[in-house]
């Protein structure tokens, strides 16, 4: 028999967990699911992009490390467009807040963040399942996370009779901080991306430049469909989604 395909998964957000007028509109979780065997060819991806879109470009200094949300709008697009190069699938889950319910449900507290992960653990566990893999789960360090409680409620997911597939092992969840993980940093040009498609900037400006390169890498189901699949967006349809957002339409092609 062959050993099962080893798959790593790379988390982070873009958003905020408030439920104020004030706090942006759109949370976003994204993934990105890379073969473990070929990690290798994704690995490095930040000397390209300080070579292509610094260097090339007659700029003398570049960032250490790509921290998205640090750079300019044209940087951000030539980053994306390094990064879509790579072979990677992600999957991105975004959380309409102003719709969800109760703030006493839904508040700042890990209560939310467990909800939103869920969407995101489930598609991930289908896109492993059907490929009869088992999957390592990096999650990007955030302020006051708690790993442990997190992993525990993934696995009562997994063996609760829910929708989340069996390719999960306690042992291969872990936190770690995006400073230390590049993949974390990958991670975070597709969760961003997709956050500045939706939540307008301090101008009113939504940016769906990166996530147009990043389109293609879209987790699909075996007809071809990316919502609901490589793309959930919650609690709307699809129809609704793309009459507010229009460009998203190529999103889900």
């Amino acid at each position: 028999m062959f050993p099962q395909q080893l798959y790593n998964c790379y988390m982070d957000e873009s958003g905020d967990e408030g439920l104020s007028p004030r706090s942006k509109p759109w949370f976003i979780l994204a993934a990105i699911i890379i073969k473990e065997n070929e990690e290798s060819a994704v690995r490095g991806f930040e000397d390209e992009c300080k070579q292509r879109v610094w260097f090339d470009n007659n700029h003398a200094h570049a960032p250490t490390q790509i921290h998205f949300r640090s750079l300019r709008h044209s940087q951000k697009i030539g980053v994306a467009k390094v990064f879509s190069e790579k072979p990677f699938v992600q999957i991105v889950a975004a959380f309409l807040k102003p719709r969800l319910v109760k703030e006493s449900v839904f508040g700042l507290n890990e209560t939310f963040y467990r909800y939103a992960t869920r969407y995101l653990i489930e598609r991930i566990s289908w896109y492993v399942g059907d490929r009869n893999g088992q999957a390592n789960l990096v999650f990007s360090n955030r302020r006051y996370f708690r790993i442990r409680e997190l992993a525990d409620y993934i696995m009562l997911l997994m063996n609760s009779g829910t929708e989340v597939r069996n390719v999960f092992r306690r042992d291969r969840i872990r936190a770690k901080n995006s400073d230390t993980e590049e993949m974390l940093r990958g991670a975070d040009i597709c969760a961003s991306s997709y956050g500045n498609a939706l939540n307008p900037d301090e101008y009113g400006v939504l940016n769906y430049q990166s996530a147009y390169e990043l389109k293609g890498h879209f987790y699909r189901y075996l007809n071809g469909r990316v919502w609901s699949y490589g793309f959930k967006g919650f609690p709307c349809q699809s129809q609704e989604f793309v009459s507010m957002y229009p460009y998203a339409e190529d999103w889900l092609k």
